[in-house]
């Protein structure tokens, strides 16, 4: 069997009230709303749907202006500011594992059968228990978006079973429980944000030679590879 991850990011919001909106000199305050995603992402299309019907409903005094593509900080950032009120909204997703344990259970693969599934879970598990936990840390859950199952890519072998990442150097997403797991398969896992993944083999941000190595093997959505370019330097794809 395939290792299998359905990629849950969270809407959430600051229980600081508005404490990071601005006018500009406009007159309208802005309701900032950050996230990692490329522009066409499903992070940047359910932020961007989010916003256009919040501003319907929230008249002319206030606006919500989506802030994509790490502009304003990775998510760990994000969280940061969330918590100290200079940010209204965020879209985390796997770095929610790394602040609250039991959100490690969404990094775990072959626990979400299907997408009906995944609905029954957010009913009976995620706003019964662990919104309350995520509000414990700060954070007020909003939302539960979806960013699609995710893949490992790589450039050595397909993997078929977990046993076939052993010896694998992959990036993935910043949350220890995705690590902890990819260790126990025998990969080598170096967490690090989708910004600085290089779009392809001859177009790499500024990191070092290890890390363009390192990110040619992969944990991460189709989706979010297709917007932000990585696609070009992709091997073996494997669900």
């Amino acid at each position: 069997m395939k290792p299998s991850w359905l990629a849950v990011p969270l809407a959430l919001g600051s229980l600081l009230g508005l404490g990071g909106c601005s006018d500009g000199g406009t007159g309208v305050k802005e309701l900032k709303f950050g996230h990692v995603g490329a522009p066409g992402s499903l992070f940047a299309i359910s932020a961007e749907e989010f916003a256009r019907r919040a501003n319907e409903r929230l008249g002319e005094g206030y606006r919500v202006v989506v802030f994509g593509s790490s502009q304003l900080g990775g998510d760990e950032v994000m969280l940061q500011k969330l918590k100290l009120g200079t940010l209204d909204f965020a879209l985390p997703s796997t770095i929610m594992s790394s602040t609250v344990d039991e959100f490690g259970l969404f990094e775990m693969p072959y626990l979400v059968q299907d997408r009906d599934h995944m609905r029954k879970i957010e009913e009976e598990v995620l706003w019964t228990t662990l919104a309350s936990r995520a509000e414990e840390q700060g954070y007020k859950i909003l939302a539960v978006w979806e960013n699609g199952f995710r893949h490992v890519t790589n450039n050595v072998r397909p993997v078929a079973n977990p046993g076939d990442l052993r010896g694998i150097k992959l990036r993935t997403p910043r949350g220890r429980w995705r690590v902890r797991m990819f260790q126990a398969y025998g990969a080598n896992p170096t967490p690090m944000p989708l910004s600085l993944c290089p779009k392809s083999s001859s177009h790499c941000r500024p990191v070092s030679w290890t890390a363009r190595r390192i990110l040619l093997h992969r944990s991460i959505t189709p989706n979010s590879t297709r917007c932000s370019g990585i696609s070009r330097s992709l091997g073996t794809c494997t669900h």
